[in-house]
């Protein structure tokens, strides 16, 4: 997990470095949660799964200096069955 938030703090400084802060605020921020319909089955991993969402969405806060940026869910293919729970866990991740 540390790898990987690691890998995105990397990723937040180099386009800082390239464009700069303030153009990094005009852009839209999307990650990927498609995949966490293989975690809505064991809560303990779907914990894992939602802090570390909530701690990219931290990490750029702290970089852009602010909260006030564009921050978006790409849910991917998700079936009908489906759709409901991931419509809970978006909301839940937007309050963590």
């Amino acid at each position: 997990m540390s790898s990987r938030i690691n890998k995105m703090k990397y990723f937040y400084d180099v386009i800082s470095k390239a464009v700069g802060i303030t153009n990094m605020k005009k852009f839209t921020y999307l990650i990927n949660i498609g995949e966490i319909t293989q975690y809505m089955d064991d809560p303990k991993n779907l914990e894992v799964y939602s802090d570390f969402v909530a701690k990219q969405q931290y990490m750029l806060a702290d970089k852009l200096g602010t909260q006030d940026y564009v921050w978006g869910y790409e849910l991917g293919n998700v079936n009908d069955q489906k759709s409901e729970k991931i419509k809970i866990l978006t909301n839940m991740f937007k309050h963590k």
